[in-house]
């Protein structure tokens, strides 16, 4: 009875020995695992495969982990989870995008996602571009983005998006057309292309000209 105890206990520290230090090498020339790494796969003619799957089974993962990669097989593209949202690989420079991708904008690195609404695409997040400044502070025309956060409080730009004042908005021109703070490639919509938006997300019910909207429940149906 007690040797059988002794040859169980080396037995359970033999095999947690193996489980808490092995580094996994999948290759055919016999060489370890990189040190840096928990598995090291080598090959010159085949490819590592993730999980393929459509968008609604990749949202139908419960409590999907922070770093957890997929392929899209709707999207055709290559996706990672950040902790909040599921994002693409391939990202795009914003001047370059295919609606309904990511793209990155080049002046700090922030990812926005985008979205087709009938024949516009939109940004899918308000823009967090720009230094902040107190609210008591005006924004300066000068050559540096400002920026408020709600609360004063950073975080709630990372949430929400930046709050800007007309003039910083804008920087210069009339509203047509303008870049102002957008990244390149995008601009400010105008009164036309916002009824646009409202006649789409709530077509039959809004009376939406350049000149005239009321009747709307486009801001809800957004939210759904």
């Amino acid at each position: 009875m007690r040797r059988a105890k002794l040859i169980f206990t080396a037995v359970v520290l033999i095999l947690s020995s193996g489980i808490t230090t092995a580094q996994v090498a999948i290759n055919t020339d016999g060489t370890n695992a990189n040190s840096s790494a928990m598995l090291d796969i080598k090959s010159t003619d085949k490819g590592l495969l993730p999980p393929r799957m459509s968008t609604s089974n990749r949202d139908g993962i419960l409590n999907p982990s922070e770093g957890l990669i997929i392929f899209n097989s709707d999207t055709k593209s290559m996706q990672y989870y950040n902790g909040s949202t599921w994002r693409d690989f391939n990202l795009q420079s914003s001047g370059s995008v295919v609606c309904g991708n990511d793209f990155i904008d080049s002046r700090d690195g922030k990812i926005y996602g985008t979205v087709l609404i009938g024949t516009q695409c939109w940004m899918a997040e308000n823009l967090n571009v720009g230094d902040r400044i107190d609210g008591i502070v005006g924004q300066a025309s000068n050559s540096v983005i400002e920026k408020y956060c709600y609360g004063d409080n950073t975080t709630n730009c990372d949430t929400y998006g930046g709050l800007y004042q007309w003039s910083e908005m804008m920087q210069t021109g009339s509203l047509a057309g303008v870049q102002g703070i957008c990244p390149t490639g995008w601009h400010l919509p105008d009164d036309a292309e916002w009824c646009t938006l409202e006649n789409e997300v709530d077509a039959g019910t809004v009376v939406c000209t350049a000149s005239l909207m009321r009747g709307s429940d486009a801001g809800s149906n957004l939210k759904e």
